[in-house]
């Protein structure tokens, strides 16, 4: 049987995360640019918590998530890959995890490719029709300060967001 480096619930936590789009404008790019990062890569630390959030429903009613972890999602690179690039993503994920048989020609009991695979077929699987784990729960505007026009910008990325 295979050996999972993650148990089972701390595998759900992590693949099934509520994801958050971020759509930045072109001067707000440059701005994150100057550490060579995007908006996105610059939040990611910041998307795990390991403490208790707690947020109240429509109805009011005060909700504990523990640990939540967010995933968030570059709003111009979110779009699947076509069929045949996501397959040769998958091929490439199985390739570079596998490990040189042992010298004394024993099988391994774990299957070190499995994870490395599931992991990128998650990422590039496009949604369901009738699925909502991969949908986006919230999307994230960002907007240079320094911008000549900042409002007008806002309303283009929302425009885009609606599109």
């Amino acid at each position: 049987m295979a050996q999972c480096s993650q148990s089972a619930a701390q595998f759900v936590r992590g693949a099934f995360r509520p994801r958050v789009a971020v759509m930045t404008s072109p001067e707000a790019d440059a701005v994150c640019m100057r550490n060579d990062l995007t908006l996105t890569e610059l939040l990611q630390p910041f998307c795990q918590l390991n403490t208790d959030v707690q947020y109240r429903d429509p109805l009011g009613t005060q909700v504990t998530v523990r640990e939540l972890h967010l995933w968030l999602d570059d709003w111009s690179l979110s779009a699947p890959p076509p069929a045949h690039q996501a397959k040769r993503q998958l091929s490439d994920a199985v390739s570079q995890s596998q490990l040189p048989l042992p010298e004394d020609g024993s099988v391994r009991p774990n299957t070190p490719w499995f994870e490395s695979w599931r992991d990128r077929f998650l990422q590039v699987e496009p949604a369901g029709e009738h699925e909502f784990v991969r949908r986006y729960v919230a999307c994230l505007l960002a907007v240079s300060s320094g911008a000549a026009a900042p409002l007008q910008q806002l309303q283009q990325l929302v425009q885009q967001q609606h599109q």
